[in-house]
């Protein structure tokens, strides 16, 4: 139930936004995080939008090099594995995306 709902609040919030892409979000991103709800495997989307958005652009290239190479220790515990099919390009449209969560 947690997870469907997770998964609509994702699909609600991405439609609402134009620059969103379902297919990304869906594929890289939708399996560990939610909109507004941290879960056990990653911050939401939410989460990593109010930590990051003073930064702007700093935040956008950190974000987007996350994105493509993974991370560990930045908000707990369990690491994000790196997303090597995503294309430089892709990693930044998604963390635009996050950052004006």
């Amino acid at each position: 139930m947690q997870a469907a709902r997770s998964l609509l609040g994702l699909l609600l919030c991405a439609a609402s936004l134009a620059r969103a892409d379902m297919g990304l979000l869906k594929q890289h991103c939708g399996t560990c995080h939610s909109a507004e709800q941290n879960t056990e495997q990653a911050p939401s989307f939410k989460a990593i939008s109010e930590r990051y958005k003073s930064e702007s652009e700093a935040a956008q290239a950190r974000l987007a090099e996350v994105i493509a190479q993974g991370s560990a220790g930045r908000w707990g515990k369990l690491a994000m594995p790196p997303t090597p099919r995503v294309t430089a390009l892709e990693a930044r449209k998604l963390a635009r995306w996050v950052l004006d969560f």
